[in-house]
């Protein structure tokens, strides 16, 4: 369960997310994904602590059902993993972050990150700096600075990458459970 947690965000324009979008490395194909509603942009800065604690969040990767290998966002066997619990995955999660070239956890103090976040649902999936993420919550290091160039709606499209796996309100859509957010 998520607590309250109080952070001072302030609206950006879409054009500026995607400026951090462009400035990032990501590769995550959900990086042009927009709302179908509500579309808002946020910047903000929190400690590492508070942002996890707004809500569910995941990487922008995915676990097969056992979670013994990483898969493909599309793969059928997908399953989204919250950022606590890849962290406690250490045999699956240290082949994929001994291959990262980034600064060990020792002397990472902030961390930028861009994030996609449905309302609906309020989850968060990370699309930018995952791997310092994994980093900073594996060494426990839950104090470090993020800095969040965040895009919130609601109703996902059906199909977004990243997304339609994490989000519920798109599961329930997809799945005819229900009407989504």
């Amino acid at each position: 369960m998520a607590s309250r947690v109080r952070i001072r965000r302030r609206r950006i324009t879409y054009a500026e997310f995607w400026a951090a979008v462009c400035r990032a490395p990501t590769r995550a194909l959900s990086r042009s994904a927009r709302p179908s509603e509500g579309e808002v942009a946020y910047r903000y800065r929190c400690v590492l602590a508070d942002f996890l604690a707004q809500g569910p969040v995941y990487p922008c990767w995915f676990v097969d059902r056992r979670g013994t290998r990483f898969v493909s966002y599309d793969d059928r066997r997908a399953r989204a993993i919250r950022v606590e619990e890849l962290a406690g995955l250490k045999g699956l999660l240290g082949g994929r972050m001994a291959s990262w070239w980034g600064p060990p956890a020792a002397v990472l103090f902030r961390v930028d990150l861009v994030v996609l976040h449905c309302r609906g649902c309020n989850r968060r999936v990370i699309i930018d700096g995952v791997h310092r993420v994994m980093r900073l919550v594996s060494a426990g290091k839950l104090g470090a600075v993020v800095r969040v160039d965040e895009l919130s709606g609601a109703r996902w499209p059906v199909g977004t990458p990243d997304e339609d796996v994490i989000c519920a309100c798109s599961r329930e859509v997809r799945d005819g459970s229900g009407r989504g957010a």
